[in-house]
């Protein structure tokens, strides 16, 4: 009996333990899926703080890509402004040295106009002297009818005095009509190639450049071996720089010297092809030095 007591005792005290032991267990097992959902959460918490990082990291790459594409539209834009300044400065150049040479030219030719008139009034009057003194044995109209070449030269030298003096005054839409007529009627006369060459210059002072080089062209393609080929060339470059066929002026200018070397014309025209070939060089590399950045 007292053996059992015992054993019953026994008995309840490691059902006891092993109560407490469950109850242990089952407490430490609660703190580890709390720690667990906490650290569940923490990680959560991470991942999208990461993928905020890596958003907002691509939206700066995004920015910053824009900003070197405007970078580069920006070094494109100024490269190219700079060029059309070095365009204007040397079209303003040109301006003035045509201008410049005109005026010289215009001065000379006055003179030799003056020396011409005077040569012109004295064979008048030599002729009028011996038109009376045939006009009793000839029919007016008969004397006429056999010269009239020297009718139609005086029509054209008429044209070409009134358009160079319409340029002279600076009435250039003038100047441009009365030479447009003295060609018209007379392509080959020896006032055309003149004409022609004052034509372009009136064309080009109304900015009218294709004109002015539509009218340079065609003296030197009709009447190469004229004396005003070499002025003409000069006056077809000015005009192609003015319309910004920068190539096509040197390439102008460069013949103007090949064809005509030693004359003031060949020089000024390596002077202006200096001047040109400085400004298509100072704005080709810096563009493209701006595009390798």
């Amino acid at each position: 009996m007292m053996l059992n007591r015992h054993l019953s005792l026994v008995a309840a005290l490691l059902a006891g333990i092993g109560f407490a032991s469950s109850a242990q267990a089952l407490f430490e097992d609660n703190e580890a899926r709390v720690a667990i959902n906490d650290a569940n959460k923490r990680i959560v918490a991470m991942q999208s703080q990461i993928a905020r990082l890596e958003t907002s990291q691509r939206a700066a790459l995004a920015m910053s890509d824009q900003l070197n594409a405007l970078q580069q539209q920006l070094a494109a834009i100024s490269g190219r402004l700079e060029a059309l300044e070095n365009q204007a400065a040397q079209q303003s150049r040109n301006t003035k040295d045509l201008y410049a040479d005109l005026d010289g030219r215009l001065r000379s030719m006055d003179g030799r106009v003056a020396k011409n008139e005077a040569r012109i009034t004295e064979a008048a009057a030599a002729a009028k002297q011996q038109a009376e003194a045939g006009a009793s044995s000839q029919d007016p109209l008969a004397a006429a009818s056999q010269n009239p070449q020297a009718a139609s030269g005086a029509a054209e030298k008429s044209l070409y005095d009134q358009g160079l003096s319409a340029f002279q005054a600076g009435k250039y839409s003038e100047s441009t009509a009365a030479f447009s007529s003295l060609i018209k009627a007379n392509p080959k006369s020896s006032y055309a190639a003149d004409a022609m060459y004052w034509q372009g210059n009136a064309y080009f002072a109304q900015q009218k450049y294709t004109n002015a080089a539509a009218a340079e062209e065609r003296l030197i393609r009709e009447f190469p071996s004229h004396q005003r080929v070499p002025d003409a060339m000069l006056s077809l470059a000015s005009a192609q720089t003015a319309l910004g066929k920068l190539s096509a002026a040197s390439a102008t200018y460069s013949s103007l010297q090949k064809k005509y070397p030693g004359t003031e014309q060949a020089k000024l025209a390596a002077q202006r092809n200096r001047d040109l070939q400085a400004a298509l060089g100072t704005s080709q590399p810096k563009s493209s030095r701006k595009k390798t950045r």
